[in-house]
């Protein structure tokens, strides 16, 4: 039979030895950790960077190349020479320059042949139309290019 104090002076032994484990397996662990931090690190480095990039590049503004709408351009003249003129009478003028510029006849997703069909057929939509050129004269803004 063991007497109490051989089995503390194990226990204390057995301890000790644990503890010098622990410290091994700590130190290891460390190891381990800053290996795969070095390298791990260029990935997630480059990770950031092309996140950092794509972020950049969805919230610069974009460039958009247009082309002007020859139609809006041709509405804001006849707007401008006679800011009273009725969407009829609009719609007669451009009939007229249609015939000299197919660029001039009704948008195509219309399906009419001339701006005073398209005034019966889809009344909405050319005061829709008509109304945004006279709005935007109305603001202002000048610039027959952006229109």
């Amino acid at each position: 039979m063991i007497s109490n104090s051989e089995l503390r002076c194990e226990i204390r032994r057995a301890g000790v030895a644990c503890l010098e484990l622990l410290r091994e397996l700590q130190a290891l662990r460390l190891g381990i950790i800053s290996g795969v931090t070095q390298e791990v690190r260029p990935q997630l480095e480059a990770l950031r960077t092309g996140l950092v990039r794509d972020i950049v590049t969805a919230l610069s503004p974009k460039k958009t190349h247009h082309r002007p709408d020859l139609r809006k351009q041709a509405i804001a003249k006849l707007i401008q020479e006679n800011p009273k003129i009725a969407n009829l009478e609009i719609c007669r003028a451009m009939d007229k320059l249609a015939v000299r510029s197919p660029y001039n006849a009704p948008p195509p997703s219309w399906d009419c042949r001339s701006w005073h069909d398209a005034y019966h057929r889809v009344n909405n939509r050319v005061h829709s139309y008509i109304g945004s050129v006279r709005q935007t004269l109305r603001l202002g803004n000048l610039d027959l290019s952006r229109l």
